[in-house]
């Protein structure tokens, strides 16, 4: 028993010598975000073809024909949480394989205040200046695809949770998260990460057009600089979702304008 104490200043001695298990490096990270990529829009094309199949039997899952499916509103929502979830689930598993702290992999950090405070005025200074342009070059403020879904939602709250909540923690954890960690630990790789993260999110986005997309991927931009300058995941995602937010709130706006 007098060995004790001694055993145990050894003991946290050689966990602060040893330094603790660190994320993939470059290449495993963007080949287990690739298999990520092939599980996510597997998981798309088989919830497809159930909603296909259950109208094609006469027991819909969900309302109106096979050919509206791309923007129901229900069938978003529903593929969101559960593509999302098994997606996400896929990219923790190197985390447990490596013994690696999921908080570490993801760079999950604790919210500041004043950069909680700089990181939302991003958000507002993108928001305000996005739908200034979109209102300047005569593009509706809410895209066709918004409309649709939301008229087609079922249940209005759970289409909300999908977009507020599920979509951008998700969206974060994958690619602000994951692939952005594996691509910053090349030698000069913040700015590379800022900018392949920021495009291939854009780029999944597929259901708006083209500026659409490239509005997504000035945003991306945005979220990809914040996540570098606090090295956390966690501002990211509180943007994503305030912006979602503003963007269900004028859905609403001009849904309920159309009554």
């Amino acid at each position: 028993m007098q060995n004790a104490p001694e055993e145990l200043w050894a003991d946290e001695l050689q966990d602060a010598v040893t330094p603790p298990p660190q994320p993939w490096g470059f290449w495993a990270t963007l080949g287990w975000f690739a298999l990520a990529a092939v599980l996510y829009l597997g998981m798309q094309i088989v919830l497809a073809f159930a909603a296909v199949a259950s109208i094609l039997v006469g027991i819909p899952l969900v309302g109106g024909h096979a050919e509206d499916l791309p923007t129901n509103g229900l069938v978003l929502a529903a593929t969101t949480f559960i593509g999302n979830a098994a997606t996400l689930s896929f990219l923790l598993l190197p985390s447990f394989i490596r013994r690696c702290r999921i908080r570490d992999w993801f760079a999950l950090r604790p919210l500041r205040a004043r950069q909680t405070v700089i990181a939302l005025a991003i958000a507002a200074v993108f928001i305000v200046a996005s739908d200034l342009t979109t209102h300047l070059l005569g593009k509706p403020l809410v895209p066709e695809f918004m409309v649709n879904a939301w008229k087609t939602a079922g249940f209005l709250p759970l289409l909300l949770a999908a977009l507020i909540v599920a979509a951008p923690v998700f969206e974060e954890m994958a690619f602000r998260g994951f692939l952005f960690q594996g691509i910053a630990r090349l030698r000069w790789g913040g700015i590379p990460a800022i900018i392949v993260t920021a495009a291939l999110w854009a780029g999944m986005h597929m259901q708006y057009d083209w500026y659409g997309v490239g509005t997504l991927f000035i945003f991306g931009l945005l979220l990809g600089s914040v996540r570098l300058w606090t090295g956390s995941v966690t501002l990211p995602i509180l943007m994503h979702a305030t912006v979602n937010v503003v963007a269900s709130v004028e859905t609403f706006v001009v849904v309920d304008g159309m009554k």
